[in-house]
């Protein structure tokens, strides 16, 4: 495989996790544009806040042991 077959296949399964979690989040390539208008928009975002409270809702439901 090369690199950007692994990005394609990354975001294929991190939609599926997503997926089966019932986010109704969708996840794709983030170009130029994308990443300045990210960096400039959200910087005041409280992030530690936002990983703390929905960064984990992949990982229990995956395992099996959802938290809610």
């Amino acid at each position: 495989m090369n690199l950007e077959q692994i990005g394609s296949s990354v975001l294929s399964n991190l939609q599926m996790l997503i997926d089966s979690t019932g986010l109704p989040l969708a996840v794709g390539a983030i170009s130029d544009n994308d990443y300045q208008w990210l960096s400039s928009q959200f910087v005041e975002l409280n992030w530690d806040f936002a990983f703390a409270q929905f960064g984990n809702l992949i990982l229990p439901t995956i395992s099996g042991h959802a938290t809610k």
